[in-house]
C-alpha cells in the first residue's frame, strides 16, 4: 500500500464519507488513491471551494465528522487561505491533504524560490490551523500522526494541514495493519479528550457550589502538548 492509499483509508476508517479535491500534478498518486476509494469525491473549479464545501460538510455532520479537502501544491495551496482561516476562526475540524514538491526540491538554500511550484505550505497555514505538518513516516510514528489527526476533533476544534511530498506519496507501508493502528489510537485520543472534557466538567460544578465569591473568566481553552508550545 502507498502512502497515499494508506491515508486515504485511515480517514475512511475515522468515518469520512466525502472528499472535495481539484487535481494536480504534486498530488497525483493521493488524487488517484482517493479516485480509487469509496470515497465519493466532488470536484470543484477552485481551491477556496474545496476547503469552504469540506468546511460546510462538517457543519452539516454536526461537526462530528471532519471534512477532507485534497489540493495540489504552490496555488493549489495558497488557494485555500481564506477558506481555511474561515474553518479555523469558526472552530470547523477539517483535513487539508496537500500535495508538495519532491522532498530532493524542496529549498534548502535559503534562496526566494528552489523547486517549481514549491512555497512553504506548513509556515504559511501555521497561523490559521491547529497544526500544519508535512508527513514522512520515516520521521513521524504511527502514534505521532494520530495525535496529529485527532487535534482537529479535540479540544477546541479545527483544520489540520498534512503536507505530502510527491515521493513520499509513493513510499510502500506494511498496509491495513497500520491503517487499524493509527485509527485505533486515533479514537483514543478523541475518548481522553472527552474523558477530560467531563472531569473538568466535574470540577468546575464542585467549585462553582462551593465558591463563595465566584469569578468567572471566559476565553479559549489552551493546551501546550507539542514540542513547538502552541496554544491549541
Amino acid at each position: 500500500m502507498k502512502i497515499a492509499n494508506f491515508l486515504i483509508s485511515i480517514f475512511e476508517e475515522i468515518g469520512v464519507t466525502q472528499a472535495f479535491s481539484l487535481v494536480g500534478g504534486m498530488a497525483m498518486h493521493i488524487n488517484h488513491a482517493a479516485g480509487a476509494s469509496n470515497l465519493n469525491v466532488i470536484y470543484c473549479n477552485h481551491e477556496q471551494a474545496v476547503v469552504a464545501a469540506a468546511d460546510g460538510y462538517t457543519k452539516a455532520a454536526d461537526f462530528t465528522v471532519p471534512g477532507l479537502a485534497i489540493v495540489t501544491s504552490g496555488p493549489g495551496v495558497t488557494n485555500t487561505v481564506t477558506s481555511l482561516a474561515s474553518a479555523y476562526y469558526d472552530s470547523v475540524p477539517l483535513y487539508l491533504l496537500a500535495g508538495q514538491i519532491k522532498s530532493g526540491d524542496i529549498n534548502r538554500f535559503d534562496v526566494r524560490s528552489y523547486g517549481a511550484q514549491e512555497v512553504p505550505h506548513t509556515e504559511l497555514l501555521r497561523s490559521i490551523t491547529k497544526l500544519s505538518f508535512s508527513y514522512d513516516p520515516a520521521i513521524i510514528s504511527n502514534a505521532e500522526l494520530a495525535f496529529n489527526l485527532a487535534l482537529a476533533m479535540t479540544g477546541r476544534k479545527g483544520p489540520v494541514h498534512i503536507d505530502i511530498p510527491l515521493d513520499i506519496q509513493t513510499l510502500e507501508v506494511k498496509g491495513l495493519t497500520d491503517v487499524k493502528e493509527v485509527v485505533s489510537l486515533y479514537r483514543k485520543q478523541l475518548d481522553q479528550d472527552a474523558n477530560q472534557t467531563f472531569i473538568l466538567s466535574d470540577e468546575l460544578i464542585t467549585q462553582l457550589a462551593t465558591a463563595k465569591r465566584p469569578l468567572l473568566v471566559f476565553g479559549e481553552w489552551a493546551e501546550n502538548r507539542i514540542q513547538s508550545k502552541r496554544s491549541y
